[in-house]
């Protein structure tokens, strides 16, 4: 068997046939398919937990979100948790655990953080769409002012992102279409 000593050599006597960039290309796109494909949470199972877990428990904890504790209403929200094991999840039967052996507000803050931001990413992916921010603000959902105004740059942040990529797609289309059909869209040089 020959050994091929030197990178140059090796690219050299690839046959010309072989693209390299389809090769690459295709395994890119197999690897990404098959991570969104594992990442992707099943639709029949986020709606499940959502139905018998979380809703429910928002909807217990909602007027007392980031408010003073209120013993029954933790109490309650234990056994809930107790209930739906099934669906649940290791932080969540943690937090359940810690607010049951030591009933404090911190860790009904720590509940209150944990419920707020899966509800919200429930909702996200069922189609349901998520609070708002003036939504948690004039109700009071948010554990400080600091995380409040985080979340909103944030969101912010997401959306100019976005924005200046939609730019830059407009102006790469404008200049694609300049360069292969001569017409100007957006006059890009004077």
């Amino acid at each position: 068997m020959k050994y091929i000593s030197n990178i140059p050599d090796l690219i050299t006597n690839i046959p010309n046939n072989f693209d390299l960039a389809a090769v690459i290309a295709a395994i890119i796109s197999i690897s990404a398919s098959v991570y969104i494909f594992k990442a992707t949470p099943k639709y029949e199972l986020v709606y499940n937990r959502y139905t018998s877990l979380i809703f429910p428990l928002f909807q217990l904890i909602e007027p007392y979100l980031f408010k003073a504790m209120n013993k029954k209403v933790l109490s309650n929200a234990v056994d809930l948790i107790e209930q739906n094991k099934m669906f649940a999840g290791n932080q969540l039967i943690y937090i359940s655990y810690i607010c049951k052996k030591n009933p404090c507000q911190e860790n009904f803050d720590f509940l209150c953080s944990y419920v707020s931001k899966e509800y919200d990413r429930c909702c996200t992916r069922l189609g349901l769409g998520k609070r708002s921010i003036s939504y948690k603000v004039s109700k009071g959902q948010y554990k400080n002012k600091i995380m409040l105004i985080m979340y909103a740059i944030w969101e912010s942040f997401i959306y100019l992102v976005i924005l200046i990529s939609f730019v830059f797609l407009m102006f790469y289309l404008a200049k694609l279409l300049k360069d292969s059909t001569g017409i100007e869209i957006i006059p890009l040089t004077k």
